[in-house]
Formats: C-alpha cells, structure tokens, sequence
C-alpha cells in the first residue's frame, strides 16, 4: 500500500498499520457476530421444532381427551398384555348375578309407532371404548336377536347394552355378521326382553313418500329420541330417508309408522355435495341411509371376539401403512428432516411419528431429526442421504413385519372390503419408500 500510493514517511505506515488493525478487529467482530446469529438461528430452529412436536402432542391428547367425554368413557392406561385377556373373551363383561336387573319381567310388548310414537322400550344405547350407537330387541318366532350396525361395535374391546329402562344385557348367544351389509345381530339368551320390534315382510308394501320413524342415541348422549320423517330414496338392500338421524343414531330402527314393523336400520350418513349440478337440490345436502331389513341377507356366523379381532387386526395394519407414508414423505437437510411435510389434510409427519417411537429405526430417525436441528451432528449432504438411505430400507422391513400374515379374506363382510383397501394402500407406502430410496442413492 505504501508503494501504491506513495507514502514514505514512518508516520504514514505507522497510520497504516493502525487502519490495517481495525479493519482486521472489525472484520473479527463481524465473523463473531455471523457465527452469534447462525447459533441464534440455530436455537429458533430447535424451538419451532421442539415447540411443533408438543403442540402436535398436545393437540392429539386434547383430541383424545374431548372424544373420551363425549363418550362419557374415563380415560385409563392403556397397558400391553402378553395374551387374550377376560374382556377379549367377554367383551359385555360379567353378566348381572341374579336379582340385580332394574327392570320388571313381565311379557313381551310389540311396538307401534302409530298408535304410541314415544315407545322406545325394544331400543337400546350401546357404548363401546372408542365409539357408540344403537341397537334395538327383535323377535323371530320364538328367538330374540340385537340388531345394530356393524360399524357400531366393530373397533371396541368393551361393550355395553343398555336400554331405556335401565337394564343391562350381557348374555348373547350366536353371533352373525351380513353378507354385504353394514349389519351384524346377536341372539339373544336368558330373560325375554321386555319388548321388542318385528322385520316387515319382504313383500310389504312401501315407496317413497312411505312415513317413517327413526329410534336411536342421537349425538350419542345416552338417550333415544324418535325422529319423524318419509321414505325419499327405496333399492333392493338400502332406503334413503329425511329423518333428521345423526351420529349416534347408526344401528337404530327404521319403523314404519302405520304397520310398525321395522323395514330398515340405519349405517351411514353422505356428506354434502358442492358440485354444479347437485346445488340447490336435495342431493347437494346430506343423505341419510338405512339398511333394508325385509331383504333376504346371507348371514356369517361367527365368534364375536373374532368379529373384533378383525378390526384390531386392520388397526394394527394401516397403523405401519401410515408410518411407511410419513418416512417416505421426509426430506433430509442439514437443518432437519421436514416434519411438517402434510401427509393428508391435517395430518402431518410428525402426528404419525412421534406415536411411532416404539419401533426402533423411528426413534433413531426422530433422534438423528433433533441432533441435525440442534447441529449436534454435523455431516455431509451426500452422508446424510447415505444414512437417511439405509433408514428407509430398514423402515421398509420394519412396516411390512408380519405383512403376510395379513389376510382378510376370511374377515366378515363389512371388515373384509376395508381389509382389501388397506392391502392397497400399503402397495402404495411400499411403492413411496422404495422410489424415496432409489432417489437417495448415489
């Protein structure tokens, strides 16, 4: 610099020398203050990770939570057992011991609607651990039977039978699941019912515009309520009606109000629909659908624990389905993996696999997630994709231990289809993880 500009004197170099010596402080401070501001970032980094993992935690416990209220279920540890427990084998508990029954035994009362619309003594509320409905007492010659949807008890280990009168059911014989229907029926054994319904005759005369009345546990508050309405929908094995029926009226008697027999049962509501051609029309609302009961349905029998069993089975299942989805939805970076990549509407990475860290190779990616956001570990893009490789191999065999032995074709109806559609989207987690492994690759 000196012999650039030209500058000889002691004195300049001297002034030169002290510039060259703030510039090199300042270039110091401002090193130090890059490197304070990457460690800030750092830190926020870590906080919005940690800060979205317990909001996620939080917001499935309080989802929990608000289910179990509604229910009115009591919220319990949930514990591992080694082998078949007393409930698995007795899903309604200990039967009443003798003297213990709240109501009167007396002889067998045959509803009409028409002539009494408030009788609901053949009608009872069923409440399962996850879930509840409705169910109602038909007679059958000299053989009584529960009726309700399959969908009502199918999931739960714990079941409940109450009716209107306060007494509890808990002895039931064969158990029988339909054959293309949302419909199951159990015998029932002990005591006569109090009262109970009949099926209308297949060749009963109805038609849309027919009066109706539907019985059941509306909102699943515990109590049955009668709501009026038509036939506006009529196939061979369903029924669309008006009645104003909601969640916890499925499994409930469709009655038809002038002969007070029961010509349905309800299974499921539509959504509505926002389509061009459906606004402003009846079909652009929701739709309300019943099982048609004067329909001649093969039935299946089978034990009811196995019934359940079926469902637990297709839990456990979708349960590594949707674990294959959120690994091989991840996007490895030196910051993280992307836990909040959305997996489907509202359900993001990080909701499946903070409930996954049982499995090893999960934890192991959650952990590895924490020390990249924490940049306690620091490696290359090209290793990181290296070892987020091998994750994805052993997350592949970790999803699909047992997968053979999935087998739902000999699943009842009603678990056999969901079954068939759980094979699918498994092919599809399986299809995700190998080309998420094949772009990982060197």
């Amino acid at each position: 610099m000196i012999v650039l500009t030209g500058c000889s004197k002691p004195s300049d170099k001297a002034k030169i020398e002290e510039l060259q010596a703030e510039v090199n402080f300042l270039n110091r401070r401002l090193a130090e203050e890059i490197n304070h501001r990457r460690e800030n970032m750092s830190d926020i980094r870590r906080e919005t990770e940690r800060a979205k993992i317990e909001a996620e935690k939080e917001r499935q416990q309080s989802e929990r939570e608000r289910s179990m209220v509604q229910k009115g279920i009591e919220r319990q540890t949930v514990r591992r057992k080694p082998a078949k427990t007393a409930q698995e084998d007795d899903p309604f508990g200990t039967p009443e011991k003798p003297g213990t029954t709240s109501a009167k035994r007396g002889s067998t009362e045959l509803l009409n609607p028409d002539k009494d619309p408030q009788q609901t003594g053949a009608v009872v509320v069923i409440e399962g651990d996850v879930s509840t409905g409705t169910g109602f007492i038909v007679q059958d010659g000299e053989k009584y039977y529960l009726y309700t949807a399959a969908h009502v008890f199918s999931g739960n280990s714990r079941l409940s039978v109450v009716a209107t009168d306060g007494r509890k059911f808990t002895k039931f014989g064969t158990f029988e699941a339909a054959e293309g229907a949302d419909l199951i029926r159990l015998e029932m054994i002990g005591d006569e019912p109090d009262a109970a319904l009949q099926i209308a005759e297949k060749d009963a005369s109805m038609g849309v515009g027919t009066e109706i009345m539907v019985l059941g546990n509306g909102g699943g508050a515990g109590v049955v309520t009668a709501e009026s309405g038509k036939i506006v929908g009529l196939g061979a094995e369903s029924i669309e009606v008006d009645a104003e029926v909601i969640q916890g009226n499925s499994g409930g008697p469709v009655i038809e109000r002038h002969e007070g027999r029961v010509v349905g049962l309800v299974t499921h509501l539509t959504a509505k629909r926002e389509d061009l051609w459906s606004e402003g029309t009846r079909l652009g609302g929701v739709r309300r659908f019943a099982c048609r009961l004067n329909y001649g349905w093969k039935w299946k029998t089978l034990p009811l624990v196995t019934f359940l069993a079926e469902a637990r089975q297709i839990k456990a299942y979708d349960r590594m389905t949707r674990i294959g989805f959120a690994v091989g939805s991840l996007e490895p970076s030196p910051a993280g993996m992307r836990l909040d990549t959305e997996i489907a509407e509202n359900v993001t990475a990080v909701s499946i696999l903070v409930e996954a860290q049982d499995i090893p190779v999960i934890a192991d990616l959650m952990r590895m997630n924490a020390e990249l956001a924490e940049k306690k570990l620091r490696v290359s893009q090209s290793d990181l994709r290296k070892r987020f490789r091998s994750m994805l191999a052993t997350s592949y065999t970790a999803v699909n231990a047992g997968k053979d032995s999935f087998d739902p074709s000999g699943f009842s109806w009603f678990h056999r289809k969901d079954g068939e559609q759980s094979i699918i989207w498994r092919d599809k987690a399986n299809e995700l993880l190998r080309d998420r492994a094949d772009a990982m690759a060197p």
